[in-house]
């Protein structure tokens, strides 16, 4: 996050396009490829949508999203449910397992004053995201049908969130 010189940068854009293109082997297919998928249903991010601000210490939690970015792939994001203070609140059973990932980041998400608040957060979309092929949006759209048919009425659509009273 500082100047590079032009060598500095050539280097950078030599390895952009180095995982690019082993990125796009990996999952679309070619040489270096086992499968060859249609698409990739990932999860948007570890948690809903966070307070204007909460990103602050969080950059980490963007990996899921970004590295779609990277590679140049079309996404598409689909609401599957909502946050449900009830089901979505972190037990003292999770709290006190081990291995729940990165202390920095859990802390800085989980922690007792931790952007993560489902009470604040009821109501918020929880979506995942189809993520293409480049230049396979028309097949990203017809993915995010199939997924969608599949899940059902889910209470989303124009009009359908009220904030709470």
């Amino acid at each position: 996050m500082h100047k590079k010189s032009v060598f500095q940068y050539y280097n950078l854009v030599a390895d952009k396009l180095a995982f690019e293109q082993q990125s796009r082997a990996s999952l679309w297919g070619g040489a270096a490829s086992d499968c060859a998928l249609d698409a990739v249903l990932a999860p948007v991010q570890g948690v809903p949508a966070l307070p204007h601000g909460g990103c602050d210490r969080l950059l980490p939690i963007v990996c899921a999203t970004a590295v779609y970015n990277v590679m140049d792939s079309p996404v598409g994001v689909l609401p599957v449910t909502r946050v449900d203070p009830a089901r979505d609140g972190l037990s003292d059973a999770w709290r006190a397992a081990p291995g729940n990932g990165s202390k920095l980041v859990e802390g800085d998400l989980y922690g007792p004053k931790g952007a993560y608040d489902p009470q604040a957060m009821e109501g918020l979309p929880v979506g995942v995201q189809i993520v293409g092929q480049p230049w396979g949006e028309e097949k990203v759209l017809a993915v995010m049908g199939v997924v969608d048919a599949a899940l059902g009425p889910r209470g989303f659509g124009p009009g359908s969130w009220a904030p709470n009273k």
